[in-house]
């Protein structure tokens, strides 16, 4: 700690030897009031020398007032030297966090990093705010009583300096446990910290799933386990000062006997005997403020520990030294033979090997979890490989400076995180040099300008906290004028329109095509419709790349892809994406309804209705009803019973209709973790086809035996 402070400390080393100097003529006037006392008694009070009395008490006075002038000085300087040092090492520690990779992010816990930033510095500020005071001032006003003890009276001095070992090592033992007990109390802290600023991210998660008692539970869990670190941590470090201050009185009482044995022989006089014990006194005083102040020092030295170890963690991905600048890009991007591993553990990609040529369109699909995600994260050099390279026209990433490469990309992200500034500031982030004219025209492309002027503010509209004042259409569009503001050669898009709803997905992705052009892009994406006219699509499946090629060339293959593209397909959307409808063969589809007759599947093909949910949306709960029967366009669902997930189900997977056969309550609840689209067909209805096909019926009936029997 002590090596850090004098690093921080050294841009302001002039200005700390001032602040040195003036408490040096503090320390020596506030040593001098004490010993005058013997001055006063013995050649003023004694032989009643008025004269001598008043130049004593007028000396006094006079530098009370100087040395409270010089105070007033020095309280000034060092609170704004101690303001300007807590903001480098905030700024520092700020820095550091700007370099960090996205996975040395990803492992930390919200809390562990807003801890930092708040209880470690509070402490360390805390430390500073009471360093003179309690720390320098007492440590050079309890050296000079020493030395004035011994030219009062040597043989007693010695008695009193058993003051000094006492307070060193007395509490030795105590300030070892207030250490531990400091840093467990800290990581509680930093836990709360994290349960607090966790909850107030999942508000809405909270609020749909009724979640209020759960994690008020948490917190409260959390809260107790920082008030037992708490008090046990406070009252380690009040065992140093309880160590220290018995001692102390018990030094005080018998020094003070013991000169009063040697006046009363007549070895000292009455002047020096007062004189001697106001320096006792602030000695013992002095060292009382130091032990006071350990506990202080001791938290900071800890908070300082946890600061010192988030800036030694080193940033993941780097520059090399001898890193250019990436030149223009060319020709192809290419990923060869790529292993790549978040853990270390087990390989997110094995194996893989791609091409991407200049202008370009093509796509990375699969399920979750396959892969699709994490290759775009390389290209984005988030991570570096384990084993292969990432190259750009032949030249590996870890070649190229990080800033060269980004400055040839633009990204939308599908959470279109925006900054709580204004809308131009949003998009003014994707070029800082760009002039109005330059935002303007990026609005337009994305097709936001219109919008963005009938907005209270127009362009000057804040959009508030992650672009919560604007709808997910308006934040989408915001985004992908953010991205295209600089012209980029190559474009990625990762997921950037699954969490919309289906009519502002149609119309953001004709934009996304249009601003395709001459571009080279990649799209991570599960929805497949959107990526049926790219150049060329890369499956990936458990981390490898299984296959690649056009749309219908990957149909005809009848892999993964095709698997993929049957549980998607056979709906269709409108031109404006307002209206879903499922054709009849897409119904032939699902085991519950593969018997019905051609006439049946056309008639209940009509008959399926459009609803939509919202994460955290219960489609039903357990125990109700059952009214309808569900098949998912798009989204994702847990299935809990009795609060316990037992399922998951996604898109083109259909439920509820177990309930509607045996015609009994819902036995689980089914929950929207996404923006959702479903298809349902009412009770009456599906009832009404059971009535007319006997064989679906069976199959019914079937279905619900083999469930009950697994």
């Amino acid at each position: 700690m002590v090596a850090a402070m004098i690093e921080l400390l050294r841009p302001y080393r002039k200005r700390l030897a001032l602040i040195l100097l003036v408490l040096m003529a503090e320390m020596a006037f506030n040593a001098m009031v004490p010993l005058s006392l013997r001055f006063l008694i013995d050649d003023g009070l004694t032989p009643h020398n008025y004269k001598a009395m008043l130049q004593i008490i007028i000396a006094l006075g006079v530098g009370v007032i100087v040395v409270s002038a010089a105070a007033f000085w020095r309280d000034r300087m060092f609170s704004a030297t101690q303001s300007s040092v807590l903001a480098d090492l905030r700024q520092l520690m700020f820095d550091h966090l700007q370099r960090l990779s996205i996975g040395s992010h990803a492992r930390k816990e919200p809390g562990e990093v807003l801890s930092r930033f708040s209880n470690d510095l509070t402490s360390i500020e805390t430390a500073m705010g009471m360093v003179i005071a309690w720390g320098v001032l007492p440590a050079a006003e309890a050296m000079i009583s020493t030395l004035l003890l011994l030219l009062l009276d040597w043989r007693l001095a010695l008695a009193a300096i058993v003051l000094w070992p006492w307070t060193i090592l007395a509490p030795r033992s105590a300030a070892r446990r207030a250490a531990v007990a400091s840093a467990d109390c800290k990581l509680s802290e930093s836990r709360l910290l994290g349960k607090l600023s966790e909850n107030l991210a999942a508000q809405p998660l909270v609020k749909a799933f009724n979640l209020q008692s759960l994690v008020i539970g948490q917190f409260r869990v959390a809260n107790q386990a920082v008030a037992q670190s708490s008090g046990w941590s406070s009252y380690c470090a009040s065992m140093m000062e309880r160590f220290t201050s018995s001692g102390i009185l018990f030094i005080q009482v018998s020094v003070l006997a013991l000169s009063a044995w040697v006046a009363f022989q007549g070895g000292i006089t009455v002047g020096t005997l007062v004189s001697f014990q106001g320096l006792l006194l602030m000695l013992s005083n002095s060292l009382l403020y130091l032990m006071q102040y350990a506990p202080t020092l001791v938290q900071a030295r800890t908070a300082m520990a946890r600061i010192q170890t988030l800036l030694g963690e080193p940033p993941g991905v780097t520059d090399l030294p001898e890193a250019g600048s990436l030149p223009a890009f060319q020709s192809a991007i290419e990923l060869s033979q790529v292993d790549f591993s978040y853990t270390g553990e087990r390989l997110n990609l094995a194996g893989i090997s791609l091409a991407v040529e200049r202008g370009q369109n093509i796509a990375f699909v699969g399920g979750s979890g396959s892969g699709k995600s994490t290759a775009l994260a390389l290209l984005l050099r988030f991570y570096d490989p384990a084993r292969g390279a990432v190259l750009f026209d032949g030249q590996p990433l870890t070649s190229v400076t990080q800033q060269s490469l980004r400055a040839q990309v633009g990204v939308v992200f599908q959470d279109s995180f925006l900054l709580n500034m204004s809308v131009r500031e949003n998009i003014h982030v994707g070029k800082p040099g760009a002039s109005v004219g330059e935002i303007v025209q990026a609005a337009k492309a994305a097709e936001i300008h219109d919008a963005i002027l009938a907005m209270p503010r127009q362009y000057d509209t804040v959009v508030g906290e992650r672009g919560g004042k604007l709808s997910g259409g308006q934040r989408q569009r915001i985004a992908i004028a953010r991205a295209i503001i600089k012209d980029p050669p190559i474009l990625l898009l990762d997921e950037a329109t699954s969490a919309l709803d289906p009519a502002t997905e149609a119309l953001i992705n004709q934009t996304l095509l249009r601003l395709s052009q001459g571009r080279t892009v990649i799209s991570v994406t599960h929805r497949l419709s959107s990526v049926t006219g790219v150049d060329r699509i890369f499956v990936f499946s458990a981390g490898r790349m299984v296959e690649s090629g056009p749309h219908q060339q990957l149909l005809t293959a009848g892999g993964v892809y095709a698997r993929l593209w049957a549980r998607q397909s056979g709906f269709s959307t409108d031109s404006d994406g307002a209206r879903i409808s499922i054709t009849p063969e897409r119904l032939r589809g699902f085991p519950v309804l593969s018997e019905l007759e051609p006439e049946l599947l056309e008639a209940t093909s009509r008959l399926c209705l459009q609803s939509s949910v919202q994460p955290g949306d219960d489609v039903f709960r357990q125990g109700d009803p059952a009214k309808v029967f569900y098949i998912i366009v798009r989204g994702r669902f847990h299935v809990l019973r009795d609060d316990r997930v037992v399922a998951t189900l996604e898109d083109g997977d259909c439920f509820g209709e177990v309930a509607l056969v045996m015609d009994q309550p819902r036995n689980a609840t089914v929950r929207a973790l996404s923006p959702a689209v479903l298809l349902t067909l009412d009770r009456t209805h599906f009832q009404k086809l059971l009535r007319d096909s006997s064989q679906t019926q069976q199959r019914l009936l079937a279905l619900v035996q083999q469930r009950n029997a697994i």
